[in-house]
C-alpha cells in the first residue's frame, strides 16, 4: 500500500468519537515502510552484483587461454609447429610460474602504435604451450639453444658482466661470468649448447639509442667464445669487427664474418680457407651452417658510417635481410641467391630445404613461417601468425620481431593443426583484478546481511501497534444518516 492509498483510507474513515492517533504515528509508519523497501532493494542489488561477478570470473576461468599446462616433465616426442600461432593474450603466464618445456622458438610479439605492449614469448615444441620469458628477458638480447631447452641472454642497453641462462624446463636461472662489464652482442650457440660465440666492444658514450651497443659492436666488435659449463673463454682478437658467426654441426669449427669477409676457424684457433661471396653479401646470423656441414646461408649486408670515441670514422656493417638470402657451397664456392626477397633465414631443415620467416609487410598481421625447397624455390607454409586486432586493447594488429628458432629441432619438425592455446596459470595482476572485487562484494554481503536479519528479527518480536478501534470496517462506508420525519401540525381550535 502506497502513501496515496494510506492517505485516502484515513481521509474516508469516520473517526469521530474515537481517540486521536498519536501525532507522529503516520509519519513513523511511512518511514518504516520506506526503510524496509530500501533494505530489500539493497540486498537485491548486492546479490545481483555478486552473481554477475561470479559469472564473469567463471567465464574468464573457462576460456581457453586460461587453461592449465600439461606436465612440463613429459617425455618430448617429435617437435611440431601449429599452423596458426595464437593471438596476443595478457593472461599468458611467465616461465617462472610454469615452465613450458623445450621451445621451438622465442619471439617478441606486440605493437607500439598507441602505447608499448610487447611480450617476449616462448612457443613449446611439444604442444600449443605459450609462456612469457618474463622480467629476466626485459631489455636483453637472446639466443635459443639448438635443443630448445635454454635461453642465453645478454644486456642490450647496458654493460654485460655475465651471461644469463634460463632453463625452459625448470625455470632455473644461472649466470656465467665474463671478464668484465662490456658491450656484448650474442652471435651463435654450438650444436650441443655448451659454447656461445659473442662479440665485445667498449660501451659507446651515447647510450640513448636502443641499439647503441649493437651499433658499437658493428664497428669495433671482437670475437670471443665461452664454454658455458666451465666458464673458460677463448678470445680471438685478430679480427675486427666480427658481426656474425655460426658453429659447424660437429661443434669443432666456427664460421664468422669480419667486415665483409667470411672465415672458418677450428675451435683450437687454426684458420682455414676463407669463404668468398659476392659483393654486398655475408653470413646469415646465428644458424648459417647447414646440418650436413656443406653449405652456409648468406644474406645481404650494407655499410654505414659511424664515429668512435676519438671521432674516428669507421664503417658499420649491418645485416639487410629485407633483400632475401642465399646459399654458398663450401666445396665449390658457388653462391646463388634464393628467389625470395622478403624472406628472413631462420635455419636448415636439411641440405636442400630451409626454414624462413616472412613478415607480411603490410602492418596487418599475418606473418608467416615457411619451408623453402632450394632447387625449385617451392614454398610450403608451416605457420601463420594471427591477423586479427588483438594488441593494444583490440585496436591494433600484432607484429613479430626477433624471432629465433631451436635449430636442432628443425630437421624433424612437423606441421599440425593448431589446438587450444595453453597459457598457464593466471598472472598475479589478473587474480587481483578478479579477486579484489569478489572479495569486496563478499565482505559487504557478510557485513550487511546479518544486520538486516537482526533488524527484521527485532521488528518481528516487537508488539504490534494498537490502532484505535473504529466503528466500521475499513472496507465499508458508514451508513447514510437520514433526517428525522417531521410530525404533522396540531389543528387550530377555531377550525372546529
Amino acid at each position: 500500500m502506497n502513501d496515496q492509498q494510506l492517505t485516502t483510507l484515513f481521509a474516508e474513515s469516520d473517526l469521530s468519537g474515537q481517540p486521536d492517533l498519536p501525532p507522529d504515528y503516520l509519519p513513523g509508519l511511512l518511514t518504516k515502510a520506506r526503510r524496509s523497501a530500501r533494505q530489500r532493494r539493497f540486498v537485491t542489488m548486492l546479490v545481483a552484483a555478486a552473481a554477475v561477478l561470479v559469472v564473469l570470473g567463471l567465464t574468464v576461468v573457462i576460456r581457453p587461454h586460461a587453461t592449465g599446462l600439461p606436465p612440463a616433465g613429459r617425455t618430448p616426442g617429435t617437435p611440431t609447429i601449429p599452423d596458426r600461432i595464437a593471438p596476443y593474450s595478457r593472461l599468458t603466464s611467465d616461465v617462472s610460474a610454469s615452465p613450458p618445456g623445450r621451445a621451438l622458438m622465442i619471439y617478441e610479439y606486440g605493437n607500439g602504435e598507441l602505447f608499448n605492449e610487447w611480450q617476449s614469448l616462448a612457443l613449446s615444441a611439444d604442444g600449443d604451450v605459450y609462456r612469457q620469458l618474463g622480467a629476466v628477458a626485459d631489455g636483453r638480447q637472446w639466443l635459443l639453444s639448438p635443443d630448445g631447452r635454454t635461453v642465453i641472454l645478454a644486456e642490450s642497453r647496458r654493460a654485460t658482466s655475465a651471461l644469463t641462462l634460463l632453463d625452459l624446463t625448470t625455470a632455473k636461472v644461472r649466470e656465467v661470468p665474463l671478464p668484465g662489464p662490456m658491450g656484448v652482442v650474442l652471435l651463435a650457440v654450438s650444436a650441443d649448447g655448451r659454447k656461445v660465440a659473442y662479440s665485445t666492444a667498449p660501451l659507446p658514450d651515447d647510450m640513448s639509442a636502443g641499439n647503441s651497443i649493437e651499433f658499437q659492436n658493428a664497428q669495433l666488435g671482437k670475437l670471443s667464445i665461452v664454454d658455458l659449463s666451465t666458464g673458460e673463454i677463448m678470445a680471438v682478437p685478430d679480427f675486427q669487427p666480427v658481426v656474425a658467426a655460426a658453429f659447424a654441426p660437429d661443434g669443432q669449427r666456427l664460421a664468422f664474418q669480419a667486415k665483409r669477409k667470411i672465415w672458418i676457424m677450428t675451435l683450437g684457433g687454426r684458420l682455414e680457407t676463407p669463404v668468398d661471396v659476392p659483393e654486398g653479401w655475408g653470413m646469415a646470423p646465428q644458424n648459417a651452417w647447414s646440418v650436413d656441414g656443406t653449405r652456409l646461408a648468406t644474406t645481404q649486408w650494407r655499410t654505414e658510417l659511424g664515429q668512435t670515441r676519438d671521432d674516428t670514422t669507421l664503417s658499420v656493417y649491418v645485416v639487410d635481410s629485407w633483400y632475401g638470402y642465399g646459399v654458398v657451397d663450401l666445396a665449390t664456392g658457388r653462391h646463388r641467391k634464393i628467389n625470395a626477397d622478403t624472406d628472413t633465414f631462420l635455419g636448415w631443415r636439411d641440405r636442400d630445404h630451409t626454414i624462413v620467416f616472412t613478415p607480411s609487410g603490410a602492418d596487418n598481421g599475418g606473418d608467416e613461417i615457411a619451408e623453402v625447397t632450394l632447387d625449385s624455390g617451392t614454398r610450403t607454409s608451416l605457420a601463420r601468425f594471427d591477423a586479427g586486432k588483438s594488441c593494444e586493447l583490440g585496436t591494433q594488429t600484432c607484429q613479430t620481431y626477433r624471432l629465433t628458432v631451436a635449430a636442432g629441432l628443425l630437421p624433424d619438425l612437423t606441421a599440425r593443426p593448431a589446438g587450444t592455446p595453453h597459457r598457464g596459470p593466471w598472472p598475479t595482476w589478473a587474480w587481483l583484478v578478479v579477486g579484489i572485487p569478489l572479495l569486496l562484494v563478499a565482505l559487504i554481503i557478510a557485513f550487511a546481511v546479518p544486520r538486516i536479519r537482526r533488524a527484521r528479527r527485532r521488528r518481528a518480536q516487537a508488539p504490534p501497534t494498537q490502532l484505535p478501534p473504529t466503528q466500521f470496517p475499513s472496507t465499508q462506508q458508514p451508513p447514510t444518516q437520514l433526517p428525522p420525519t417531521p410530525e404533522p401540525p396540531t389543528p387550530h381550535p377555531s377550525a372546529e
